[in-house]
């Protein structure tokens, strides 16, 4: 089945590949034609794993064995092409180096790096004067190391934009997208996997609180409670900020009941939070929030999932705030549109 998803990460290896196939396969004619067919053999080889390397990613999107591949193939044609056509072939060690810390890791592409000048050195001491393997060798490790460099530093900046593509700027939680991640990577849940829920919360009557102190105060409100939930969930829970003032939690290995009792740990924690206004008010804010609860059921996607916190949390807002509900399995099982929904621990203001 071809691969739907043809980004940048499949599309510069593809180009990688074809650029590398059509190049071999020009010495391969030149090598054939000056008789030399050993040299032709092994580009002919290399033209031939270049073009199926460059097939597999295309169709199936197999980026990372591809990319590996590539890497085998760059050591193998510039150690064989140095030690069947001599020193002169050194100069293929430059271009696979840099092809290797695109291909590889940059400890990966070091320690292969490294194998290289070492496979190749034998034939520069045997064919070469001092002055001139010193100088292979010294443009070949600076090759290296500029190649190094500017990998970490590519590695470590992609790092930070990933990391920062999934986290909310003024609350430091997860964002919706890196729950759409999570929830992929648990659902639908197969038979025998350890139970999981998701908490569902919004924080009751946020609207009237950016209306009347403004949004200064709203996002103070939003990071106060992020703290709050952050230091009331397990180790191993994992908070997103979902919208506006809807938080979610992810709450691996809890059952709806354990998740129940969590949500209602954060209910009263964030109950009895004092939150100003102003950093120089006397007046403090009392927030509180409603929960919808859902355990995953088996085979439920993740939209149904959602689903059903949020009509859960709709239904703990709608009986009148700052409580905890929790989305009936029964509503599940049945394929019904209609959530029954079980109140808990309803507080008045």
């Amino acid at each position: 089945m071809e691969n739907s998803r043809f980004g940048i990460e499949e599309r510069l290896p593809v180009i990688l590949s074809l650029t590398g196939m059509l190049a071999a396969l020009v010495f391969t004619a030149l090598r054939a034609a000056n008789s030399e067919w050993l040299q032709a053999l092994i580009d002919a080889f290399v033209a031939t794993v270049f073009g199926a390397v460059a097939w597999s990613i295309y169709r199936y999107g197999a980026t990372r064995p591809g990319k590996l591949t590539l890497a085998a193939l760059c050591f193998f044609s510039c150690v064989a092409s140095t030690h069947v056509g001599g020193a002169s072939q050194v100069i293929w060690v430059h271009s696979s180096l840099i092809a290797m810390f695109y291909l590889l890791r940059p400890s990966e592409a070091a320690a292969v790096s490294l194998v290289t000048v070492t496979a190749v050195l034998p034939v520069l001491l045997q064919e070469l004067e001092p002055m001139q393997t010193a100088a292979t060798i010294g443009s070949i490790c600076l090759t290296l190391g500029m190649s190094y460099g500017f990998s970490s530093l590519t590695s470590t900046q992609r790092q930070q934009l990933h990391s920062l593509s999934l986290t909310d700027a003024l609350t430091g939680a997860a964002n919706r997208r890196a729950l759409d991640e999570a929830l992929q990577a648990r659902a639908p849940m197969p038979q025998g996997q350890s139970p999981i829920s998701i908490i569902m919360i919004d924080i009751d009557f946020f609207k009237r609180i950016n209306d009347d102190f403004g949004h200064a105060t709203g996002d103070r409100v939003l990071q106060a409670i992020a703290g709050s939930i952050v230091a009331n969930v397990r180790d191993g829970d994992q908070l997103y900020r979902i919208g506006g003032e809807e938080f979610l939690v992810l709450a691996d290995g809890a059952g709806i009941r354990d998740a129940q009792q969590l949500g209602e740990k954060l209910r009263e924690a964030i109950a009895t939070l004092h939150i100003k206004p102003r950093s120089d008010a006397t007046q403090v804010l009392a927030v509180t929030i409603s929960l919808g609860v859902a355990e995953l059921m088996i085979d439920e996607t993740p939209d149904q999932w959602l689903k059903r916190a949020d009509s859960a949390l709709y239904e703990a807002k709608r009986s009148g705030r700052n409580q905890t509900s929790l989305a009936d399995k029964t509503a599940y099982l049945s394929g019904t549109n209609t959530i029954s929904i079980k109140n808990h621990a309803l507080v008045t203001r």
